[in-house]
């Protein structure tokens, strides 16, 4: 399956979800996305500078070993759940689900935990 496919495919899977963004955070750019309506571009610039800021900051150990690192943050917003997922194998890279405020959050953790396999293996 190729990597644009994957990404399609965890969209439509993924409960109550309204946009799933592939983010280069060094570089600050989603490199790909699917949502079911359009996204403005300042929101995609938003989503790939926060996902920078979570992951790359010092507080979660930028400057330790890759098993000291934060994986996942969720940000609960006034109508929308943000969760960021970092990669496995490519630690300066995540995605993250953009889902309805009411949707299931430990469903959401499961869901990002398969899909960050199956965009590892479309690699």
């Amino acid at each position: 399956m190729s990597f644009r496919a994957v990404i399609e495919a965890g969209l439509d899977s993924a409960p109550d979800c309204i946009a799933l963004s592939y983010i280069d955070m060094r570089a600050r750019l989603v490199l790909n996305s699917a949502s079911r309506t359009p996204l403005p571009q300042e929101m995609l610039d938003r989503v790939a500078n926060v996902a920078a800021r979570l992951f790359l900051a010092p507080a979660f150990g930028a400057t330790g070993n890759a098993s000291e690192m934060a994986e996942q943050a969720t940000i609960l917003g006034s109508r929308h759940i943000y969760l960021f997922q970092r990669m496995q194998t490519l630690p300066d890279h995540a995605f993250c689900l953009l889902c309805r405020r009411g949707a299931d959050a430990v469903g959401l953790r499961r869901h990002a935990l398969s899909l960050r396999g199956r965009l590892a293996h479309a690699l």
